[in-house]
Formats: C-alpha cells, structure tokens, sequence
C-alpha cells in the first residue's frame, strides 16, 4: 500500500484532513488499499496476536489486537475476547471492561460475551452496564432464568441505590 502526503491509512477514496502546524487544515488524498488486503492484513494480524496470547507475550499481543479491532471490528469476536482477558489477567478491568463494552457495538448474538461482560461490570459496580448485558443476553434467550435472576437482582440494587442518594 502507498499513501501520498503525510502517510495516513484509510479506505479507498477518503481524505485525511490534517492539521496544518500553523493552525490551519489541508487535505490529504490517500490512494486506495483494497478489501482484500485489509483482510489479509487483519488476518495476519490475528494470528500474530494469537501466538503471542498463547505465549503469554501480552505485550507484544495487545498492539496486534488493537490492529485487528481497528481493522476489521465487526469480525473480530476473538481479538475482543483475547484482549479483555489480557487485560482482566493484569489487572486492568478498567480496560478489559472498554475493549467488551466497544465489542457489543459490533458483536450481536453472543450469550457468553454478554455474560462475561455483565458480570465484570458487577464486578466493578457498573450496574447499570452490568444490566444493560444481561438485558442483551435475555433478548436472545427469553427464558433464561440466570439472566432473569441478574436482571431482578440488579434492579432492585439500582432502586436502592436511588433509594439511599435521596435521604
């Protein structure tokens, strides 16, 4: 792939504005990279991670994940989940909490995604996040009597949450 001007990397047929150092802005055309090599690129990436996620180098895995997602975040239910739990296993649950929140704009369907989500968020005392998950995951199975018992037991701890700030 070639770029002209500063080197930004977008899809074909966009334009970049930059910011100009005198405070201005100026276009910056940048030639075309296809879909397939945006693929390729992203599966590369992938399995990059992936060798370093199973080496445990999560150093050297989180920046390729961080390449996937920005790549292809739609299809990418497998660097969201490796990404969290990295962060999860350093103890980043600020940050494993992010990367599954930015994943429920682009994953749909995914019980245990929604799950794992939502019970971080407990975790941390988003409730209302942790909520909103188990929400999602009762929209797919509504019979679901866990995401039931969550989702009761939630509300009743965010009524009484209310409940405590008003007195």
């Amino acid at each position: 792939m070639k770029t002209t001007g500063i080197g930004f990397r977008c899809l074909a047929g966009l334009l970049v504005v930059a910011p100009w150092f005198l405070g201005g802005c100026f276009l910056v055309h940048v030639e075309e990279q296809s879909a397939n090599e945006y693929a390729w690129e992203a599966k590369e990436a992938l399995a990059a991670a992936n060798r370093h996620f199973e080496a445990k180098e999560y150093d050297a895995a989180i920046p390729l994940y961080r390449k996937v997602l920005w790549i292809r975040p739609s299809l990418s239910l497998e660097a969201y989940r490796r990404l969290a739990s990295i962060y999860e296993s350093t103890g980043k649950t600020e940050d494993a909490c992010a990367v599954y929140k930015k994943g429920l704009a682009h994953l749909k369907g995914d019980a245990d995604y929604y799950t794992t989500y939502a019970i971080l968020c407990k975790k941390l005392g988003r409730l209302e996040d942790a909520l909103y998950a188990w929400r999602l995951r009762r929209e797919l199975s509504p019979n679901d009597e866990e995401a039931r018992r969550e989702i009761e037991e939630l509300q009743r701890a965010l009524a009484e949450s209310v409940k405590g700030g008003k007195e």
